[in-house]
């Protein structure tokens, strides 16, 4: 027992000493404590067998509501559910109708099991509402010990079974329309039990006594005020005006209220529908349009009513009648995944192909038994359904699907889907698709092919499927960006690169170049090395130095972490160490390019790193730009003293062009350095 279970604990044997304490009779309080119940489970089972004979069925009438109910019970609704007696005669059974009981009387049917609570209303006012006094008393009356222990049995069945006899047998006993006020006053359980009667019966398990539902239906006036209690907009207006009546609005009913048979169909009252269909109904009534749903038929789909959609089908139903949120029955069906129902309606022969793609919404719904009842009418297979069958990957209505689609079209479909299923790296979709006939060098609206998709994102397996199957790349008239070559080299997929190289070790150096410059901008070594060895081992395919050269460029113009790497890697293959930077400038070289960073204080210790790797290889310290000067003009200007040393050590010399280090020097007053 936790910490709250002791404290409950405690709470009862208080209750059940209570009527001692004052009596000062020790002897008695001694025999009763010896006596108290040594657990929350017997204290519990002791309440209930101590319940007075008399009262242990409204006791078990009041437990029922709180446990099942739909709404919070207000305590005058729990008083008149203790004044209802079905059993009895109609309009005999409430009894004590001209004397309202006390409230607190209610507690004496459930002694220390329920308790009062005062809430605020939606309209503001404070009410007494009834509560199970905590919810570990739920937790026992719904649990085996509880029969166990007490022979007590609290099924929801039997109880949604009571409730809904208790609800409309209070309704029947309201013999007239009358203004919603006087209602409220009279009658304080009739908005409840209009509201929910008929949810109660539908959950009951048909262990509801018919004989109530066919009082019910033999009275209009009973069903107006039904109709009444039921909406909200008609409640409203008779709190407002006591003038206001229902009779006023019946000219319009068929087209305001939802028929009593949609109505049933619903809520799954199959007892109900059953005697309406028995009333020598017509064609008319079964297809009356109403509700959300727009007819009986649509409802009862809906919420997977199997049994009350065969016996309107049998009674009359239309079963593709249009209206209503989902436009025909099977349409519900679908969209709320009843296979059960689906069958029945199919086996009615309702139309498949009605304008509406319902094949679609099982294959989002991921109900493939649903999917193969509609392909085995005939279904209609239209390209978002294919679609979607294949982003959720699932195979077996993929399979489903190409049954359906005409041969003309399975290519065409199959195609469009191959490049997302590359690119989600669904290789089982990608290989039926393939086996379905996709064209694997299909492009798309980006004009990029599957393998395009499949390198981009390192789906080596899926990469190596298509190669199998014909797919290819290094197009002379293919741009570079579209190529699958250089897209696994602009994604660092390895895996994905050596597969490609391996199937053509000779690719177009249009792709080869861009990828080799693309690797040195980003300081990607492993890639780098790939592409530097491929070269290598290729002798027909040497690497053009301007190429290389473009590359040395790019990782100084970067500067990303391990562009000295780079430097050298590409100065071990054959770069040109005083090779023109690009489009830097004419004689602007990779020492000059170095340089040219000094001036970035967050840039200028990477660029001496690099500097220091291209004097490594005999750099040309006295090679420079035409207005920038050699990289001892720009170490100067830079103030970078320690590279000045460095470079007049490695032979540099003051630049003839108007003695442009002198002239700097002088120009802002360094004398110290001019000397």
């Amino acid at each position: 027992m936790n910490a709250h279970g002791m404290f409950r604990w405690v709470t009862c044997q208080l209750y059940a000493l209570e009527p001692l304490l004052g009596t000062r009779d020790h002897d008695a309080l001694r025999k009763t404590l010896k006596s108290l119940p040594a657990t929350l489970d017997e204290t519990y089972a002791r309440i209930i067998r101590n319940t007075p004979e008399a009262l242990r069925e409204k006791a078990q009438r009041v437990l029922y509501f709180l446990l099942y109910s739909e709404a919070p019970l207000l305590a005058e609704e729990a008083s008149e559910i203790t004044q209802v007696c079905p059993e009895n005669q109609r309009f005999m059974r409430r009894t004590n109708t001209s004397i309202k009981p006390n409230l607190e009387a209610i507690s004496v049917y459930c002694p220390n099991l329920v308790k009062f609570v005062t809430e605020t209303s939606p309209f503001g006012e404070k009410v007494e509402v009834l509560q199970l006094s905590h919810f570990s008393v739920k937790e026992y009356l719904l649990s085996e010990r509880l029969k166990q222990q007490t022979f007590w049995s609290f099924e929801e069945a039997f109880g949604k079974a009571s409730m809904a006899e208790i609800c409309l047998a209070y309704l029947l006993e309201m013999k007239k329309v009358q203004p919603l006020n006087e209602v409220q006053s009279s009658y304080p359980l009739a908005p409840h039990a209009a509201c929910f009667w008929a949810v109660y019966a539908g959950q009951a398990d048909n262990k509801m006594r018919v004989r109530f539902i066919k009082e019910f239906l033999d009275d209009p006036s009973c069903q107006e005020v039904y109709y009444q209690l039921r909406h909200p907009r008609r409640r409203h207006m008779s709190l407002l005006s006591s003038d206001f009546h229902v009779q006023r609005q019946l000219e319009n009913r068929d087209s305001q209220r939802e028929p009593l048979l949609y109505h049933f169909a619903f809520h799954g009252v199959l007892s109900a529908v059953k005697l309406i269909l028995q009333m020598d109904v017509n064609a008319v009534i079964v297809n009356a349009e109403g509700g959300h749903y727009g007819n009986a038929l649509q409802a009862a789909a809906f919420q997977g009513y199997a049994d009350i959609v065969s016996h309107l089908l049998k009674g009359g139903a239309n079963v593709d009648a249009q209206g209503g949120q989902y436009k025909t029955a099977l349409a519900a069906a679908v969209e709320a995944s009843h296979e059960d129902v689906t069958k029945i309606l199919l086996n009615w022969d309702a139309n498949v192909n009605n304008g509406q793609d319902i094949l679609l919404t099982a294959v989002l719904n991921r109900k493939t038994s649903i999917v193969g009842l509609l392909i085995g009418k005939s279904a209609n297979v239209s390209r978002e359904a294919f679609k979607w069958a294949c982003q959720i990957r699932n195979l077996t209505t993929i399979h489903l699907l190409l049954k359906n689609i005409q041969s003309t079209d399975t290519i065409n479909y199959c195609s469009k889907r191959l490049h997302d299923a590359c690119k989600r790296g669904y290789y089982d979709v990608v290989q039926t698709l393939i086996r379905s006939k996709a064209n694997v060098n299909a492009r798309d609206w980006h004009g990029l092919t599957a393998l395009y998709y499949a390198a981009s994102y390192n789906h080596v397996k899926i990469v190596k499927l298509l190669l199998e199957n014909g797919a290819s790349f290094n197009q002379e008239d293919e741009e570079f960006e579209k190529d699958p070559f250089y897209a696994s080299c602009t994604n660092r997929a390895m895996e994905t690169m050596s597969i490609l190289l391996m199937k053509d070790p000779d690719p177009d150096p249009l792709f080869f170049d861009e990828a080799l410059e693309s690797a040195s901008y980003s300081a990607d070594i492993e890639v780098l090395e790939l592409l530097l060895k491929t070269a290598k081992r290729e002798q027909q395919n040497q690497t053009n130095p301007v190429v290389l050269a473009q590359a040395m460029y790019n990782a100084i113009l970067s500067l990303h972490e391990g562009c000295d790497t780079v430097l050298r890697l590409l100065l071990q293959h054959g770069a040109d160490v005083d090779a023109i930077a690009g489009d830097a400038g004419k004689n602007t070289t990779m020492l000059c390019c170095a340089a040219l960073w000094l001036q970035d204080d967050e840039r200028k210790a990477k660029a001496m790193v690099v500097i220091e790797v291209l004097l490594e290889h005999h750099a040309n310290v006295n090679k420079g730009h035409t207005f920038l000067g050699t990289p001892l003009d720009m170490a100067m200007r830079a103030k970078n003293y320690k590279l000045v040393n460095i470079l007049l050590a490695k032979g540099a010399k003051w630049t003839p062009y108007f003695g442009m280090c002198m002239q700097h020097t002088a120009y802002r007053r360094k004398l110290e350095e001019v000397k």
